[in-house]
Order: structure tokens, then C-alpha cells, then sequence
């Protein structure tokens, strides 16, 4: 069967037109060529949120030039954020776990939406530990020594609540 190009003409406003100009995504370098490279992409980010792997790969590809231009910086000036790069890992994985736990059905029962919670809260247990750990030293690895340190307390605040919250309820009071 041939697989014959399809012609498409469309209006679009002068926007858009600078927008398509200036969109350098791939190496597509006409209107034509980058209107298809667009639909290729928004084709392999909507087959690609059917499983985790495939969710993953968007979710990193989505952040992934952002990151670029920050570790390109970082080696520049010679410099290196630990939050940056812990942010970085779980971001796209936790992105990835989200998109991915519909596996494309669009629909979830009472029992998924329960799972989904519980993925969540592993998750953002594991970043919060990993910021705490941070907070450990004096001075972290970030391009801010203090950063974590000057905002933790609220963090640590809450957490003694929880705590003794925790006791009251283990003492029956």
C-alpha cells in the first residue's frame, strides 16, 4: 500500500507564522517540515502516556531542554545545585508515574484513583527525605549553601506537630 503525503493548507494568524519561524524543535527547517515534526512529536507524547517507560520519556523530553540550558550554565560558571539535580530526577519519574497511571484507558476506579494516591505520597515522601537530607549540613551543594537551610523551619515546624499530634494519639490523650 502506498503511503502517499496527504496536502494540507491551512490560514494561520501572523503569530503563529513567527511562532513556526522561530520554532527550531528539530532540525526541520521549512513551515512544512516543522508542521510535520510538530505532529510527529504531539504523536509520540500521546502514543508514548500508555505505559511508564513510554511517560517517562515525554516527561524528561518536556524538561529536558530546561535542564540542558542549566547544566550548560552550571559548567560555565562552574557551579552545581544538588536541589537542582535532585529536582531534576524526580520531576520527570513522578511526571512519568501520573501520566502513566491511566495507561491511555482515560478512566480510573475507585481502586486505581487509590493506587495513584499511593504512588504519589511514595513519591513525594522519597523528595521530601532527600531535600531533608540536605538540610543535614550546614551548607548544602547548591549554588546557595543556605537555600534549604534558610527555608526548612516551617518544614520542621510542622513536623513536631505531627509528632506530637502522633504521641497524643499513641497515649489516648
Amino acid at each position: 500500500m502506498s503511503r502517499k503525503s496527504i496536502p494540507i493548507s491551512t490560514r494561520i494568524s501572523p503569530e503563529d507564522a513567527e511562532f513556526l519561524a522561530a520554532w527550531n524543535g528539530s532540525d526541520a527547517a521549512t513551515p512544512s517540515e516543522k508542521l510535520r515534526a510538530m505532529i510527529a512529536e504531539l504523536r509520540r507524547q500521546k502514543e508514548g502516556a500508555k505505559d511508564y517507560s513510554g511517560a517517562l520519556h515525554v516527561a524528561s523530553s518536556l524538561i529536558g531542554p530546561t535542564l540542558h540550558a542549566i547544566r550548560t550554565r552550571e559548567h560555565e560558571a562552574g557551579v552545581h545545585s544538588e536541589l537542582v539535580t535532585r529536582l531534576a530526577e524526580w520531576l520527570p519519574e513522578c511526571l512519568a508515574f501520573l501520566i502513566a497511571a491511566t495507561g491511555g484507558r482515560g478512566e480510573l476506579d475507585r481502586e486505581a484513583l487509590i493506587e495513584v494516591e499511593e504512588g504519589l505520597a511514595d513519591r513525594v515522601m522519597v523528595l521530601m527525605q532527600s531535600v531533608l537530607q540536605m538540610a543535614v549540613t550546614e551548607k548544602c551543594a547548591c549554588y546557595n549553601p543556605q537555600v534549604v537551610r534558610e527555608r526548612i523551619q516551617p518544614v520542621l515546624d510542622l513536623a513536631e506537630i505531627v509528632l506530637l499530634g502522633k504521641d497524643r494519639l499513641e497515649k489516648g490523650d
